[in-house]
């Protein structure tokens, strides 16, 4: 179990658990080889014995993306049980956290997050891959407010399906269908959702419920002061059938700039 004081790969030393929660552990690090300070991500693969090959075939993919909204990925490894993501250290807080604290943000807040995480995920599936899993402790606010896409070591190529918390799922994962560009643009409109609202759209007993909300029910409408378009944007995102969804992440932050109050 890692903890405090750790080296992680023989060469990063874990100082402080920075956050924690149903998307791993992160941790400030010292690279001993070249003296500097990262972040390290860990998971624990429990009992599930493919992770480990996909989770490392997965990390080499989204080593070859490049974009100021993915966090760089700059090691990465799978010791059985535990995997590891090492990135730059970044400063501020997840849309979790940040949620966590002050409960909802406004329109123009939420909308310019969604078009720089929409922008940021437009390169992700230019290669070829879709995320299939995004929730708020996976989009990341810098101190300077610029949103960067994180955690991936979780992410996903378009054939797989991921094991996404009920309250984040799109509805052909509900039916356990394979994630697409429609599944990322689902989710993040959840995301929008929650930012406005101060909670999911979904709420029930127990995940198999919920999952069958985002089947069968529509979203509770956004608090009153949410403007018309920004209303209009959110809801594209959530249609249930994904080829009513806006069409690219593209497209989704166009539109959400336009919508910006």
């Amino acid at each position: 179990m890692v903890a405090v004081g750790s080296v992680v790969a023989g060469r990063y030393e874990l100082q402080a658990l920075v956050d924690a929660g149903g998307c791993g552990m992160v941790w400030q690090a010292m690279d001993l080889d070249r003296r500097e300070v990262v972040a390290v991500k860990t998971y624990d693969s429990g009992t599930d014995e493919t992770f480990g090959p996909r989770y490392v075939l997965e990390t080499r993919i989204l080593a070859m993306i490049s974009d100021p909204g993915v966090v760089a990925l700059v090691d990465h490894g799978y010791d059985n049980p535990t995997a590891w993501v090492v990135t730059p250290l970044l400063v501020g807080e997840s849309v979790r956290t940040r949620l966590d604290r002050v409960g909802q943000v406004g329109p123009a807040t939420a909308m310019a997050w969604l078009r720089q995480a929409a922008t940021a995920l437009q390169a992700v599936h230019r290669h070829g891959v879709v995320h299939g899993g995004l929730r708020p402790c996976r989009l990341f606010v810098r101190s300077d407010d610029l949103v960067v896409l994180t955690d991936f070591g979780l992410v996903h190529a378009p054939d797989s399906r991921p094991v996404q918390p009920a309250a984040y799922l799109a509805p052909e994962q509900a039916y356990g269908a394979s994630s697409t560009i429609a599944t990322d643009i689902y989710q993040l409109g959840l995301i929008a959702y929650e930012c406005l609202a101060g909670q999911p759209p979904f709420h029930g007993q127990n995940p198999l419920e919920v999952a069958m909300m985002h089947v069968r029910e529509q979203p509770p409408p956004l608090p009153d002061d949410v403007p018309d378009a920004v209303r209009q944007v959110v809801a594209r995102c959530l249609a249930k059938p994904p080829d009513a969804r806006w069409p690219t992440a593209t497209a989704l932050a166009q539109e959400s700039a336009a919508a910006a109050p």
